[in-house]
């Protein structure tokens, strides 16, 4: 289990310092002539994306397995469904499978020479898996809103008739 809790403090940052890494080439391109330390920045980013591109798949398979569990034991009648964990499940598994998707559009797109037609569609297609990632990310917040506006409504209906039976 620790390994799994330093690779979750772990994660964020290797996630942004590839981000950094981005920012510090396109730098030191812009503002220097010294190659040198391009082409070694480069090669560190270029791990570091791979590395970070891992604990993404690593990370996403996780919570699709973690979802697909908690899933399947409240379909089965293991355990009692909260209606909440369940829409948190269900649209969680599926963000977690358009990663995935995403993540497999990315990684052939980024095989093929840029210019390609090919390259173009992989691209857009990981971009709209991205997109749907977001968009049911919000459909997500909109749907658990409900659910407590409909709690909260059920609470006054219930008070109201408890009160009109005194």
């Amino acid at each position: 289990m620790r390994y799994f809790q330093w690779f979750v403090f772990m994660s964020p940052v290797v996630l942004v310092v590839t981000v950094v890494l981005d920012a510090v080439v396109v730098w030191f391109t812009l503002t220097s002539n010294t190659q040198k330390y391009v082409d070694i920045i480069t090669e560190v980013d270029t791990v570091l994306t791979i590395v970070s591109g891992l604990i993404t798949v690593v990370f996403d398979m996780t919570l699709l397995i973690t979802f697909s569990y908690y899933l399947r034991s409240i379909s089965d009648g293991m355990e009692a469904a909260d209606e909440r964990l369940k829409v948190i499940a269900q649209f969680g598994a599926l963000t977690s499978c358009f990663g995935l998707i995403g993540f497999v559009f990315d990684a052939t797109y980024s095989q093929f020479t840029p210019g390609h037609t090919i390259t173009v569609i992989l691209y857009y297609l990981a971009v709209g898996c991205m997109d749907m990632v977001v968009f049911l990310l919000i459909f997500m917040k909109f749907k658990l809103y409900r659910i407590r506006l409909d709690d909260t409504i059920n609470v006054k209906i219930s008070v109201a008739a408890d009160q009109g039976k005194t």
